[in-house]
């Protein structure tokens, strides 16, 4: 249950990922991690705390998000808007299409995402959460994706096929 990808049980049925409903979106961030602000968790749930939100506000995929730069946080005319796009070997894209700029939702904008690429870029960070750790292949969201899955069981979310891509699904 750590990983929850769509998989095909025992009886040959396939449990595809689900979309949050408002109401588990309603206890994800009223819960604890959402009690107060980022600056008083670990990394990971520092991670966690915004990687959940943007996810929630952008429908961007978790490996996405995890890879952002600070750079990739710019005004653009008085707007806020997000870059995602394929730089490196491991920061990539799912398809061709998927490089997009991407505006920020103005409740992302006022919980203090855009402060925090900002504080991110002025201490020299190279990604907004540099302690995720990249695997062998390339993707660095792996462990805050263990780590997420195991906290929305312990918030009582513990429907397996609710992941991090809910939110994506929940925001199309």
């Amino acid at each position: 249950h750590l990983w929850r990808k769509n998989e095909r049980k025992a009886d040959g049925v396939m449990r595809p990922r689900t979309a949050f409903e408002v109401e588990q979106l309603n206890v994800v961030f009223s819960s604890r991690l959402y009690a107060v602000g980022p600056d008083r968790y670990d990394p990971m749930e520092v991670a966690m705390y915004w990687l959940m939100l943007a996810g929630t506000f952008t429908g961007a995929r978790l490996e996405e998000l995890a890879h952002l730069e600070p750079r990739d946080i710019r005004d653009v005319n008085g707007r806020w808007w997000m870059r995602i796009e394929a730089k490196s070997r491991t920061q990539r894209v799912k398809t061709l299409v998927s490089a997009r700029d991407v505006p920020l939702h103005r409740r992302l904008v006022d919980a203090g995402f855009v402060s925090y690429a900002l504080a991110a870029s002025k201490a020299g960070w190279t990604r907004l959460f540099p302690w995720l750790t990249e695997t062998k292949r390339g993707g660095v969201a792996a462990a805050v994706s263990k780590r997420l899955n195991r906290y929305l069981d312990d918030i009582g979310l513990d429907d397996q096929r609710l992941v991090f891509h809910s939110s994506r699904h929940a925001f199309k």
